[in-house]
């Protein structure tokens, strides 16, 4: 980039033929080189075994649990949720992202609700958001309420994990597994965009790459036959 630039200048000044940067390669764009990495349905099962109980806190985290996996949330919508924004009558959820400063309105799945019923119903006090710590700031805690919510959920989901026995992975590699089993399901990338709120199909289609069945109906045959 430094060199096209330089180039550019000297033509200008005209110790260059006009044209020299076009002949240089392209910068290679990496954006969304690496494949999504979800979880396997074993990991997937020992998060819901890890979540599975009567105290407040199990079922605090499946309730966290259900929405990050059904729904695809990002953490810090997980932790913007109010409680007015279910629409129990409807079954639906209003979503806000302040990474893409939109909302969008999303079904509540049955499991969902019934996770987040369990969950209000074991509150002893009224929440200021669905997930509220009620703890007051410590030494060292981020100032801003949004992410004192957001480390919260955040620090919730590191504690399921830990209980799991997953290591090295977050609530993340939910929204991974979410996308990637609706895609393999043979959901259209718009209806996947729409769901995990993404502001373009572009950065939907890295899930194109684990599309298991379009990748085999393109796949040339292996030389010499089946191996």
């Amino acid at each position: 980039m430094v060199l096209r630039s330089v180039l550019r200048y000297l033509a200008q000044e005209g110790q260059i033929a006009a044209g020299w940067d076009a002949a240089l390669p392209p910068i290679a764009n990496r954006q969304h080189a690496r494949l999504p990495r979800g979880l396997t349905d074993d990991e997937v099962q020992a998060l819901l075994r890890a979540s599975d109980g009567a105290d407040r806190r199990t079922i605090r985290n499946r309730a966290l649990l259900l929405l990050f996996l059904r729904l695809g949330l990002r953490t810090e919508e997980v932790a913007a949720l109010l409680p007015g924004d279910i629409d129990w009558e409807n079954g639906t959820v209003k979503i806000r992202s302040s990474k893409t400063r939109r909302e969008r309105t999303l079904p509540l799945p049955r499991d969902v609700g019934e996770a987040l019923v369990v969950f209000l119903r074991s509150l002893r006090f009224k929440p200021r958001r669905l997930f509220d710590p009620t703890r007051k700031a410590s030494v060292g805690s981020p100032r801003r309420p949004e992410q004192r919510y957001e480390v919260y959920v955040k620090n919730c989901m590191i504690y399921l994990f830990q209980c799991a026995g997953i290591r090295n992975r977050g609530a993340h590699a939910l929204r991974h597994t979410l996308a990637t089993g609706m895609v393999n399901r043979g959901v259209t990338f718009k209806a996947v965009s729409d769901m995990l709120g993404h502001k373009s199909i572009t950065t939907t289609l890295i899930y194109a790459k684990l599309d298991m069945k379009a990748l085999m109906q393109v796949a040339l045959p292996w030389p010499g036959g089946a191996q």
